[in-house]
């Protein structure tokens, strides 16, 4: 995509120096302009957009035996006879 916008405001500076008249001049540079600026924007999103990714890919994953899993709890209360209620909690005799 950067590379188009670079393609556009070549093409538009070399129509300015051809250009006969002032008004026409002014009209292709102001046009290679708004490319120019278009490319750096885009540049910059996806530059924005890789330092993103390659530091969300750093952060570590918690481990997976971290405290006491809730659903094996809740097994082995089941297991000794407990009633288990909603959100497995014990429901009180």
């Amino acid at each position: 995509m950067t590379d188009e916008f670079r393609r556009r405001a070549d093409e538009c500076r070399r129509l300015a120096a051809a250009s006969s008249d002032a008004s026409g001049w002014a009209f292709w540079l102001g046009l290679m302009e708004r490319f120019a600026s278009a490319r750096k924007v885009v540049r910059s999103a996806a530059s924005a957009a890789r330092a993103q990714a390659s530091t969300t890919s750093r952060v570590a994953p918690e481990p997976a035996t971290s405290g006491t899993n809730p659903l094996r709890a809740m097994i082995e209360r089941s297991d000794e006879g407990e009633p288990i209620g909603p959100g497995g909690y014990a429901i009180p005799s």
